[in-house]
């Protein structure tokens, strides 16, 4: 996510934040929705300890997504202000 730029090209701006915020956001809904398809479908072919395994890891992923967007963005706060 660092290729993410303001409109004037900069990566290092409230907007740019905001933009990466954003952005994470999106994945993180991306994943919970893979992850509702995931538990809810017929698992052709797959254990039952592969799908669990497969929801641990993206459930782990979602709970980093979130402690990092959170640090990141109080972090912008501190830098640039709520943008409020």
């Amino acid at each position: 996510m660092t290729d993410i730029v303001d409109a004037n090209g900069n990566g290092q701006s409230l907007e740019a934040c905001l933009l990466r915020r954003q952005r994470t956001i999106d994945f993180i809904n991306q994943l919970t929705s893979f992850r509702t398809i995931v538990s809810n479908e017929v698992n052709y072919g797959c254990y039952q300890g592969e799908v669990d395994s497969l929801l641990e890891d993206i459930d782990d992923r979602i709970r980093e997504l979130n402690e990092d967007m959170e640090s990141t963005w109080n972090r912008c706060e501190e830098v640039y202000g709520s943008g409020g």
